[in-house]
């Protein structure tokens, strides 16, 4: 499931945390078949429609499973990398020192199932979001850690 960002380590890089997409990115597809399976049950022209219903279940689960199961996220003790997509692929490769914040947006439903954006901010002044990160005050947490690791605050001179 690293295929992505193992093939991209660099030399004496290493993975040291590893995120993904929430499941939540599945429930639309499965809310589309719930309602064509009832509708199938019906009689009459609302079987027609039970079609198209199953039909678009099929059409956004084919997407869901590739977003859900094509997405890489990693943090490694000298980079962020994110990867989604399959044929149409976005990446984003950032060096540590480069992130100037890390943030993390939730709506009511992200912050009970846990899941949310993560927006990468570099010094550059881009903003790259994410969107159904499964724990994504984790991901923010790691790449602190790994940021305060590897480039520590100088201490304050005395006066």
């Amino acid at each position: 499931m690293l295929n992505y960002i193992t093939s991209n380590l660099l030399k004496n890089e290493n993975i040291l945390y590893f995120g993904h997409r929430h499941w939540i990115v599945l429930a639309t597809p499965v809310m589309w078949f719930v309602f064509g399976m009832a509708f199938f049950l019906m009689s009459g022209f609302v079987k027609i429609l039970s079609i198209f219903l199953l039909l678009t279940a099929l059409a956004t689960g084919i997407r869901a499973c590739i977003d859900y199961f094509m997405s890489e996220i990693g943090v490694t003790d000298m980079r962020v990398l994110i990867k989604t997509g399959l044929i149409a692929r976005y990446s984003l490769e950032t060096n540590l020192q480069n992130i100037a914040s890390i943030q993390v947006e939730q709506g009511i439903l992200g912050r009970i199932l846990n899941y949310g954006t993560i927006i990468v901010c570099d010094t550059g002044y881009l903003r790259s979001p994410f969107s159904y990160i499964d724990n994504p005050f984790e991901f923010r947490r790691q790449v602190l850690k790994q940021i305060d690791t590897r480039y520590p605050t100088p201490p304050k001179p005395s006066q």
